[in-house]
């Protein structure tokens, strides 16, 4: 199962970037110093359409793949998906060894959609 970001902070980063690389770009054209505001808006669009395409995070039956925007990944292993807890809207996985570690994963960055899924198959587990 996959987990994406919420829409919305794609979005955000998309209209945030949009303004100084388009300042940056008209001071570029006349003819001025505009490549700081154009490189930094570029690089916040560049971030906007990672959120919009890049996965948040992969839940599978005995681990979580997170997702980082530039492409590393941190794999979390655990016995069953009955060793996934959330509480207040955080993630937390007991770790074969016995340790209880917090996934880097919340509701708030999350597709409310993937979200709901992802919490209904963690508590089919933990009831069966």
């Amino acid at each position: 199962m996959t987990i994406h970001h919420r829409k919305l902070w794609g979005i955000l980063a998309l209209v945030i970037g949009f303004f100084p690389a388009l300042s940056g770009l008209l001071i570029l054209l006349g003819h001025g110093n505009g490549s700081s505001a154009l490189i930094t808006g570029g690089l916040v669009i560049l971030f906007g359409i990672a959120l919009l395409t890049q996965p948040y995070f992969e839940v599978h039956d005995h681990n979580i793949i997170l997702y980082s925007l530039v492409g590393t990944k941190e794999v979390i292993e655990f016995n069953s998906l009955q060793d996934v807890e959330i509480k207040n809207n955080k993630v937390y996985v007991r770790l074969p060894n016995g340790k209880v570690k917090r996934v880097q994963a919340s509701r708030f960055m999350a597709a409310k959609r993937d979200w709901e899924t992802f919490v209904q198959k963690v508590q089919q587990a933990h009831s069966a």
